[in-house]
């Protein structure tokens, strides 16, 4: 058993372990190196985290704010139309992102300086996904540093609560046509004196009045026990993407002072809503609950998307009421989550954006494509079976959640979330394939870097070389994307579907002509501006987003000494890196450029499949990304270096 340091934890950098620039498979004792030092790694960021399931995480891991970058906030009412095929129709909205390359100031001619890309949010689901008590995660919350941990256990209430409370911002912002109700479905009504049969779980709301006690009748009701209508259409009607189904497995009641007959009222708006749902935490000392279940419930569209169940931790009932509790009295940092909930529900309404974010806790920048399956081998096959984590169900998944706040603690909050809610076996399955979906929003809007394309790179393009001048093919993919294109040209234009960077370097007349035209040149980099809303009214609102300078700078704690587990080794299986190496070098030879004269391009690793047997695993939408592509390039003829050189001549002496 070894103990970890209190010094920073940094990741290996796993292309130095890489010799040759024209071997793509690495050697036997290359892959014994790199799988010892992600395992020394993955083990300490475990030790760590273990540290902190006992203790308590910091309070800043749970604080949705820093989660928000340049995210922008919902504006309304928006253009929306049906999408999706005829069973699975979406509400959707259509918006673009403007985006500006940044030449560095360069001397050299670049024709296309702006560049607009089309998207869409999902506003409206037509069948809510089903929600079940019956999660393993977070049974027993654990808590912050220095937080008690005698609350009962709230977050799956808590998140139905945020769910109302989002799904009717959203009607209120859209307004036009768009209104919450509630329903017939009724949670049980408890009267102490009342004998006989009780419900799975009663809820006590305390000394409230008989308008909050019908909201939270409905927020608790079997099935569903409100209905937030974003849009009534010849598709049907299309409900707020928050909305769930709770199944039949567990009954709830509600219990309050005073038991008056429930009232026929008018739904809660989501100020109010807002109010009953932080006294009823004050009331409990619910504490950091309060935040980390708003995350769970950011997640339910992703959920719906994925066509995966909502499974959320049953209700414990332990800890005492608090004394008092006022809407006075509700901390600064809940306040900022109801102000900024436009800018969160943006951020909600992309599934595939919360996704890619979610997946990309695990992408490491010096990480490249063909070591893949070394580097999440350890923390994917082997930290699960460690003996103090596989015997707690649900706590390998806990422990993920906990490790994404030392490694990403931007979105620490938004991890929890998607355990509570039991995102995290659909996040598993898309990383450990070595390919998991991206979004190109979800860098700007968060501050996380999901792939090597989110990043310039840096210093200078050519390399001084034994052998020769030479670029890093990371260089020259990003090149090749961020460069105009000529008009039938649209090979390069979408950014490749894995993540990972392609090992090592090419020379540099090797390289097209477009991109040799620039090797001189400072970094060029497409950098994000603003996003565009297309209102009902033909009007288009240029949004910059909040610019939180907080998200890149979220704190991260120092490595905590503690025991590592013991922790079963297993062999090191290299598909992932075969997969990643094919998609990113099928990128490149796919787009127009052909396979350069070199030794790496005849590599079995990089023959093209005709099918790829993930495909009946994946979902609908995931296929479609996966498979998007513009018209393919024509195949451009590679230029020798000296004519390239006397060109290049001409042009300067003209």
């Amino acid at each position: 058993m070894a103990n970890a340091d209190t010094q920073d934890l940094r990741p290996p950098c796993l292309s130095t372990i890489l010799t040759d620039d024209n071997i793509l498979q690495p050697n036997p004792e290359q892959l014994e190196e790199a799988t010892k030092k992600c395992r020394e790694y993955w083990y300490r960021l475990t030790g760590a985290a273990i540290r902190h399931h006992r203790d308590g995480v910091p309070p800043e891991w749970t604080d949705p704010r820093h989660m928000l970058w340049r995210a922008p906030a919902i504006r309304g009412p928006l253009r929306k139309f049906p999408s999706g095929t005829s069973k699975r129709k979406t509400l959707s909205a259509k918006a673009f992102s403007t985006w500006r390359l940044n030449d560095g100031g360069a001397d050299c001619e670049v024709s296309e300086k702006e560049r607009k890309v089309k998207a869409i949010l999902h506003l409206g689901i037509q069948a809510p996904p089903t929600c079940t008590f019956t999660g393993d995660s977070f049974r027993q919350w654990i808590g912050t540093t220095g937080e008690a941990k005698d609350a009962p256990n709230y977050l799956g209430i808590l998140a139905l609560g945020w769910s109302y409370i989002l799904s009717a911002r959203l009607v209120e912002i859209q307004g036009k046509g768009a209104v919450i109700s509630y329903t017939n479905s009724k949670a049980i009504q408890c009267d102490e004196a009342e004998s006989g049969s009780v419900p799975d779980v009663i809820v006590d709301i305390g000394n409230a009045n008989a308008d909050v006690a019908r909201w939270w009748s409905a927020i608790l009701a079997r099935g569903g026990g409100w209905k937030a209508i974003i849009e009534k259409n010849k598709d049907g009607e299309f409900l707020a993407p928050w909305s769930i189904s709770i199944d039949e497995k567990h009954s709830f009641g509600v219990k309050w002072q005073g038991n008056d007959p429930l009232p026929d009222a008018a739904p809660l708006s989501s100020d109010r809503a807002f109010e009953v749902l932080a006294e009823f935490s004050l009331l409990h000392n619910l504490g950091s609950q309060f935040l980390v279940a708003f995350a769970a419930a950011l997640t339910f569209p992703t959920h719906k998307h994925h066509k995966t169940e909502v499974r959320l931790p049953l209700p414990t009932q332990t800890g005492q009421k608090s004394s008092t509790a006022t809407s006075g009295s509700v901390p600064s940092q809940w306040a900022m989550v109801k102000e900024h909930l436009p800018n969160y529900i943006s951020l909600s309404c992309c599934p595939e954006l919360i996704m890619s974010t979610l997946c990309g806790m695990f992408w490491e920048p010096d990480v490249p494509c063909n070591l893949v399956s070394p580097w999440l081998h350890p923390i994917l096959s082997e930290v699960r079976d460690a003996e103090t984590i596989a015997a707690k169900p649900g706590s390998y998944h806990e422990i993920l959640g906990i490790i994404c706040g030392f490694r990403r603690p931007q979105i620490c909050s938004l991890w929890l979330g998607a355990v509570i809610s039991g995102l995290t076996p659909k996040i598993l399955r898309l990383v450990e394939r070595g390919k998991p979906p991206l979004n190109l929003l979800a860098f700007p809007w968060t501050g996380c870097p999901q792939t090597f394309m989110d990043t310039p790179g840096s210093g200078p393009y050519v390399h001084g070389d034994a052998s020769g001048d030479k670029v890093e093919r990371a260089d020259v993919w990003r090149l090749l994307h961020v460069l105009p294109l000529e008009e039938d040209d649209y090979g390069y234009h979408n950014r490749p579907t894995t993540p990972w960077a392609p090992f090592g370097k090419t020379k540099k007349e090797y390289c097209s002509l477009n991109v040799y035209c620039h090797l001189g040149c400072q970094r060029h980099h497409l950098e994000y501006q603003h996003w565009n809303w297309k209102l009902d009214d033909g009007s288009v609102i240029e949004d910059p987003g909040l610019a939180n300078t907080s998200s890149a700078n979220a704190p991260v704690p120092p490595l905590p000494e503690e025991s590592l587990p013991e922790i079963p080794q297993k062999p090191v299986d290299q598909k992932a890196s075969q997969d990643a190496s094919q998609d990113i070098f099928g990128w490149f030879v796919n787009g127009g450029e052909g396979s350069p004269p070199e030794a790496l391009y005849k590599d079995a690793w990089i023959k093209i499949r005709k099918g790829d047997e993930d495909n009946d695993e994946m979902d609908l939408d995931e296929r479609e990304i996966a498979t998007d592509s513009a018209p393919k390039k024509k195949k451009k003829q590679r230029v020798n270096q000296l004519e390239l050189d006397e060109w290049l001549d001409t042009l300067s002496d003209g």
